[in-house]
């Protein structure tokens, strides 16, 4: 497994070096930095049901942001889209948020039998993170969520 990753991880940085035309800079490194990490973590880390948890999490964070560029609250350092979340793209967003929202439906599922009050987080973190697909004008994270 660790040789998989470190293949993918060289043909990363060759294809970057030589198809992309950009110098490496900062964010590059960092970028791949939280990809292995990531990887890593749930890889050999977390149990499923944490890594799901972690997902929702960040569909949360992401969708406050969402939220706050609604509102006028926060600007995008991009002209041509009004509400992109965390990325350049509403698409991308949308994608992401997609992701959230199945796994926060599927720990949805798992408790529905279980205390009340898991449940009711989850089916209002449900409704916020599609709410945020929906704003984000995202296509292919509607058809996802659906």
């Amino acid at each position: 497994m660790i040789k998989n990753l470190l293949l993918y991880l060289l043909y990363g940085a060759l294809s970057a070096v030589f198809l992309s035309g950009r110098t490496l800079g900062v964010f590059f490194f960092m970028k791949w930095i939280a990809v292995v990490a990531m990887y890593l973590i749930a890889k050999y880390g977390l149990s499923k049901k944490v890594a799901l948890n972690m997902l929702v999490i960040a569909g949360i964070v992401q969708s406050v942001l969402v939220l706050a560029q609604q509102v006028g609250y926060y600007r995008v350092g991009n002209e041509a889209y009004e509400i992109t979340g965390f990325f350049s793209n509403p698409g991308h967003m949308g994608c992401f948020q997609a992701i959230s929202f199945v796994a926060v439906f599927s720990l949805l599922i798992i408790e529905w039998n279980g205390r009340t009050v898991v449940r009711l987080l989850y089916l209002t973190t449900v409704f916020l993170i599609g709410y945020s697909v929906i704003i984000s004008g995202s296509r292919a994270g509607m058809l996802a969520c659906v």
